[in-house]
């Protein structure tokens, strides 16, 4: 990290300032210290260039992980958090496990992941909505959409995640962009200020365990006239087939679902074969729509083959239909409302959600505990 992102931390507890102490830098990147909290003295490692604001609860299970850099700090770090709040968080841990397993296996930068990215955004954001403007990412896994955001000239941009995938994002995605700014952080426990021209979160709030909580979570960072986009899975028939195959897969070990990953990837490969061809014929112009999953038609053997192991492993999946998104969006300060479908009519098929925030509900103590069920 850089202290660039300082400015926009909060104490996620008690929203006090935060003070950094730095144990180990390199140039301009500090890669080892702690955070703390001047008001109720909470205080968060900085692992591997990498901040960890993770409530206290969470944090414990790091100290056996990153054993060695705390015996390292051992007389520099406070250990006892004598001042958190014993609050239960909705846990999506399991969901953030999954997916370290999923980037560190496929932590390449695909071509197909940017014409992806833009044919998520669709009409609804455009590169007015990025330059210039302070972003927030919110579940950026390996830092890939993060990337496309900052190229489409956003003044700085904030990524955070859950799981250690923010490792790859720092260290390999991200690692010469200076204004991109990467943290370990749990969207029912956010730590920063409601300082944010526009967040977006992509193919993230379908895994969450109480998504519209989420959603209200991230709503509340956005300053007055910024805006918001989702992307989210929508309800079709391919749901009921997915959970009979998740019935098996969710119980298997990670590494034999990614061998047993071939043979779907390799059906929707060649579905996707046959769909190039046959969109090439003219006589076939007529029927070429009724082919299914033609959405992966851009996509490598590797991407679908990543897709195929996404849909098979993560624990928890929600497919929502509109009506749902729309009663979301009743409950939040937004206007200019927009969903749009993506791949209407199809299976597989998902929402694009948008809206322009009005009066974000100021960050307090007694607003933060309410977000914390």
């Amino acid at each position: 990290m850089n202290t660039g992102l300082m400015k926009y931390l909060v104490c996620p507890q008690c929203q006090g300032a935060l003070e950094l102490q730095i144990f180990k830098k390199a140039g301009d990147v500090i890669e080892e210290g702690i955070i703390i909290c001047n008001n109720c003295q909470l205080w968060f490692p900085i692992i591997q260039s990498v901040p960890r604001i993770l409530h206290p609860q969470i944090l414990v299970r790091m100290v056996k992980k990153y054993d060695d850099f705390f015996h390292k700090y051992r007389q520099e770090i406070p250990f006892a958090h004598r001042n958190y709040r014993q609050t239960h968080l909705p846990d999506n841990s399991p969901v953030a496990l999954t997916y370290d397993y999923g980037w560190t296996t496929y932590p390449e930068l695909l071509p197909e992941y940017k014409r992806e990215f833009v044919h998520v955004l669709d009409d609804l954001l455009d590169t007015d909505d990025f330059r210039g403007k302070v972003i927030l990412d919110a579940g950026c896994g390996m830092g890939r959409f993060t990337l496309f955001a900052w190229e489409r000239g956003a003044r700085e941009i904030v990524g955070f995640d859950l799981g250690e995938s923010v490792l790859t994002a720092q260290n390999r995605t991200l690692k010469n962009f200076p204004n991109a700014h990467l943290l370990q952080a749990d969207i029912y426990y956010l730590p920063f200020k409601a300082d944010f021209d526009l967040i977006y979160s992509i193919g993230v709030i379908h895994h969450l365990i109480e998504p519209e909580q989420g959603v209200k979570n991230l709503v509340g960072l956005v300053k007055s006239g910024g805006k918001i986009f989702l992307w989210v899975y929508g309800y079709s028939g391919i749901k009921h087939f997915l959970d009979l195959l998740r019935f098996f897969t969710l119980r298997l070990p990670l590494p034999w679902v990614r061998a047993l990953s071939i043979f779907p990837a390799l059906v929707l490969y060649s579905i996707n074969a046959l769909y190039r061809t046959v969109s090439r014929i003219p006589l076939f112009k007529h029927f070429v729509k009724y082919i299914p999953f033609q959405q992966y038609a851009d996509r490598s053997f590797r991407g679908i083959r990543w897709i195929a192991l996404d849909h098979l492993t993560v624990p928890i999946i929600h497919y929502f239909r509109e009506k749902e998104l729309r009663q979301w969006l009743n409950h939040f300060p937004l206007k200019d409302t927009k969903i749009s479908c993506r791949y209407p009519g199809r299976l597989g098929r998902s929402w694009r959600v948008y809206g322009r925030v009005t009066n974000p509900p100021k960050a307090d103590l007694s607003s933060n505990e309410k977000n914390m069920i």
